[in-house]
């Protein structure tokens, strides 16, 4: 068995970056568990196999975003996982694809869907590099197609920005202020 989980790279709009390459193992299935990210999976095995939220089936992917989903997928391999996973700022999703990260939340799609001319050259660029480098270069091809233009709504980014600091939990009026600075009565 080899098991290998390279450094994590993170970017500007990227989370954390990782390089997986996983081969030898029983066939069998995990969970990909739900985050406060998108997460992107850019798989250069067989194709990731999922079953789960608004899958009608089993269904195979090449570069997978998902993520936000009150639920975990099944992920399901043949003994070899091959690939590089994305956690997405939900700004760099609006970025890339010129949605709102919530229209994907809850869903898993195929990125070529959204973004062919992206998915193309993010799967080529990544497939081509050493293993030592593929989350540098996935972080590298999705910084250069982050431009469209499109800004993300300042108070959907304080409201981020509010969650990530408290970890997803729900503040007391009594210890913590809101997002407008007020402490007591939420509203």
């Amino acid at each position: 068995m080899e098991f290998r989980y390279l450094r994590g790279v993170t970017a500007p709009g990227i989370a954390r970056a990782a390089a997986y390459d996983i081969s030898g193992v029983v066939p069998g299935t995990h969970l990909a568990v739900p985050s406060p990210t998108l997460t992107m999976i850019i798989d250069l095995g067989h194709g990731l196999d999922l079953t789960g939220p608004g899958l009608p089936d089993r269904t195979t992917f090449r570069l997978c975003i998902s993520g936000m989903h009150p639920t975990p997928y099944l992920v399901h391999h043949d003994g070899l996982q091959r690939g590089v996973q994305v956690d997405v700022k939900p700004s760099l999703v609006r970025a890339l694809t010129g949605a709102p990260a919530a229209e994907l939340g809850g869903e898993a799609v195929e990125l070529g869907a959204l973004h062919s001319g992206l998915a193309g050259e993010l799967y080529g660029r990544v497939a081509a590099a050493p293993v030592a480098n593929r989350e540098a270069v996935a972080a590298e091809v999705l910084a250069a197609y982050a431009t469209s233009g499109r800004e993300v709504q300042p108070d959907a980014a304080a409201a981020w920005s509010y969650s990530r600091r408290d970890r997803g939990g729900s503040p007391s009026p009594s210890s913590s202020s809101g997002p407008a600075g007020r402490r007591g009565t939420w509203r």
